[in-house]
């Protein structure tokens, strides 16, 4: 009941705001789709680690890690490591972790 998925970036450039950008193609996505928080109708939320920053989940997924996400904090002048701290510890039992290729 209380998963959110957290990615470094901002919905347009996430893995889930890529993913919801795109057509259906399968019953298995539109199923998707409609657990997904978007646009606030779903069971399942979705956020950057910036907005969640401060609330908490039972689960966490946190999609989009990878070089990109380090190259990403580097150019804002952040610590990868506080950003994934920061995601990590927003589950309150368990968190699931994606790297992107």
């Amino acid at each position: 009941e209380n998963i959110v998925v957290l990615s470094p970036f901002a919905e347009h450039r996430s893995l889930v705001g890529r993913f919801l950008a795109r057509d259906d193609k399968t019953r298995s996505e539109r199923w998707l789709r409609k657990q997904l928080d978007h646009p606030g109708s779903g069971k399942i939320r979705c956020r950057s680690v910036f907005k969640f920053k401060g609330l908490d989940a039972d689960a966490v997924v946190l999609t989009d890690i990878g070089d990109t996400a380090k190259a990403f904090t580097a150019e804002q002048d952040l610590a990868f490591t506080d950003l994934l701290y920061v995601a990590l510890t927003r589950a309150k039992y368990r968190c699931i972790v994606l790297t992107s290729a």
